[in-house]
């Protein structure tokens, strides 16, 4: 090799070399860092393109004479680098193997000598034909490489420029392979607790807030005519916004579970599944009735969140509310999920996999794609309660309600809070009521119901019968619409029965509970023993210091007397009826230390079959009200 080809050699070897280091330096940057955006991706492209350039001088450098050989070897080993097109040239022959009708597939697969079930093996054709793609000669291919070509194609997917303009209805499945590659999309939106709050929301009573599907727009309360934007002329009309607003522990969130649930002569036995995926039918909402009137003749949908914010982060968060509206919706509407997420139904259908994560900002584009899409056949509500109760700000909230009703008009939104200016500014010119001042007959009856169930208070009734319904009418009253309040003062009130209070005791105890809420919690927590209070501290404290609700299990081993009781535990599984003994006993501990502000979730699945509650039943606050109040320097 002559001085001049030789020095362009070493020069053509350095631009390699600098375009390797750089290409290599730029990927190592991106998995360490976990940055997948398409300008880094155009990045890595530009410099695969500048290599390209390189190779052919470098191949030439086989004809090399023995003289130059470690030169040409290094040149030739450059040259073997692969194009960073290679990916993309083999996703489009993917693609095209994938399109084949459901014969064509199968077909493909027994000559591959691969047992196919698509029923359960969503993604096993994608691997199988991958692997034919992938294999020269007939040789086997590792299933690491096989793996490793994979997410090469599931990032070549994702970083396509337009997110929905790819048409991934391209891939065919049988109808159980389509419905398993449904399920596991679904899946990936699924969280911890999903139904957790709801499940938490106190059941109205019976016989109450009927009121909230009565034609008239005003109610007789206490001798007065409350005047209120009919809700259900709003649930049959075209009109998008409704607010439902009240105080602290008036009944807001209750009364937006009321709407949601199923009617008394239509239980959720019609659902499905176990405790978590329990889906109840939309058509047996309360309010299904009145907004099918508006959506007809199209296909009605409903989807409901409720915030919480002394739960896991989920639950008070967008990503919470996003992944929950998204899950209802696509459960009674799948067949939109190639529209709204054409690359991960892509994913799912090609490999059988899903994100396991989900940006909030990709989220927020799936429910907005998803109204875009379902307005062509469809109509929706939602319901959406405790906006006061989001981690974030109320703002962007607001902002994003108002921009999904503006864009559409097939959609409706119902949403709960509490009165705060920014509420009240917001929402305050349309459509609304205000839950304490429509209340006061069912405070009734659930005051006469609960003192009715009492055999020593009806005792009392029957010997006095003028003072006892004084006695209601005075509670109901002072309890100005607050449902909570009514609720911890009657079963304080009904705990002096055990005492043998007389009538006038009861009144005497009733004037002495404050009517405000804070105050009442004050007057609650200095009535404790003061033997507990240091205990009672220790139990809030451990609530606030817990990043996610702590089960009765976990609060039990935490309440153990030593911190070396643990290690003197025998290792392994406890015993069952270990475990029972531990969860009755903290379960009564919290109620005599903690005067009920802090609860047992005693909705599905916390009791087993003997009736004692379950290990994984979690310790939260009663209500909002009560974590506010045991933060503030009153407590």
């Amino acid at each position: 090799m002559d001085p001049f080809t030789a020095f362009s050699l070493v020069g053509t070897v350095l631009q390699f070399l600098d375009c390797g280091s750089r290409f290599i330096s730029l990927a190592r940057s991106l998995y360490q860092t976990g940055s997948d955006t398409p300008e880094t991706y155009d990045h890595l492209i530009k410099i695969a393109k500048d290599l390209e350039t390189i190779l052919p001088e470098l191949k030439d450098a086989k004809s090399a004479g023995e003289k130059d050989k470690d030169l040409a070897q290094l040149a030739v080993g450059c040259s073997k680098v692969k194009s960073a097109h290679h990916v993309d040239e083999k996703l489009t022959a993917y693609r095209k193997h994938v399109s084949q009708s459901l014969d064509q597939q199968d077909e493909c697969l027994r000559r591959l000598g691969v047992v196919h079930d698509q029923t359960l093996n969503v993604g096993r054709i994608a691997a199988s034909i991958l692997e034919r793609l992938m294999s020269k000669g007939g040789k086997h291919v590792p299933d690491g490489e096989v793996m490793l070509i994979q997410h090469d194609l599931v990032q070549a997917i994702s970083t396509e420029a337009d997110k929905f303009s790819l048409n991934s209805n391209y891939i065919q499945l049988s109808q159980p392979g389509r419905q398993r590659a449904q399920s596991l999309f679904k899946a990936s939106l699924k969280y911890d607790d999903m139904i957790d709050r709801e499940r938490r929301i106190a059941t109205a009573h019976e016989s109450t807030l009927q009121w909230v599907f009565h034609d008239a727009g005003f109610q007789e309360q206490q001798s007065r005519r409350v005047k209120w934007s009919n809700l259900r002329e709003w649930l049959e009309s075209d009109q998008q916004l409704y607010w439902i607003t009240g105080k602290a522990g008036s009944g807001k969130s209750t009364l937006m579970k009321f709407l949601c649930s199923p009617t008394a002569d239509m239980p959720p036995s019609s659902g499905v599944q176990e405790e978590e995926d329990c889906e109840v039918p939309v058509k047996s909402y309360r309010c299904h009735s009145y907004l099918k009137k508006w959506a007809d003749p199209s296909l009605l949908v409903v989807a409901s969140f409720y915030f919480w914010n002394s739960g896991k982060e989920m639950q008070m968060t967008q990503s919470g509310l996003l992944r929950t509206l998204l899950y209802q919706i696509i459960s009674q509407c799948p067949e939109i999920i190639a529209e709204i997420a054409p690359k991960h139904w892509e994913e799912v259908c090609l490999f059988g996999r899903y994100p396991e994560h989900w940006p909030a900002q990709v989220l927020h584009d799936m429910l907005f794609q998803a109204v875009d899409t379902l307005s062509k056949t469809s109509k929706i509500c939602l319901f959406v309660d405790g906006l006061d109760e989001f981690a974030n700000k109320h703002e962007d909230l607001i902002s994003m309600v108002k921009d999904l009703i503006q864009r559409n008009t097939q959609l409706k939104v119902c949403v709960a809070s509490r009165p705060w200016n920014i509420f009240q500014d917001a929402l305050g010119q349309g459509p609304s009521l205000r839950v304490e001042d429509l209340t006061f007959n069912d405070i009734k009856v659930f005051v006469e119901s609960k003192f009715h169930a009492d055999p020593e208070f009806e005792k009392l009734r029957g010997r006095y019968p003028s003072y006892t319904n004084q006695l209601i009418e005075n509670i109901i009253v002072k309890a100005s619409g607050v449902f909570l309040w009514v609720d911890l003062v009657v079963t304080s009130l009904l705990a002096g029965m055990t005492r043998g209070d007389r009538i006038q005791d009861f009144q005497q105890r009733l004037d002495e509970l404050p009517p405000d809420l804070d105050k009442l919690y004050e007057k609650i927590l200095y009535s404790l023993d003061q033997r507990y209070l240091e205990h009672a501290a220790q139990y809030f404290a451990l609530v606030e210091a817990a990043e996610i609700p702590l089960t009765i299990l976990q609060f039990a081993y935490a309440d153990e007397e030593s911190p070396e009781s643990a290690l003197k535990m025998t290792c392994g599984r406890p015993d069952e009826s270990d475990i029972s003994l531990r969860v009755e006993a903290m379960s009564r501990r919290l109620n005599s230390r903690c005067k009920g502000f802090l609860e047992i979730d005693r909705g599905l699945g916390s009791t087993n079959g003997n009736g004692y509650l379950t290990s994984n039943v979690t310790v939260q606050y009663l209500h909002r009200t009560v974590r506010d109040f045991i933060q503030s320097p009153k407590a």
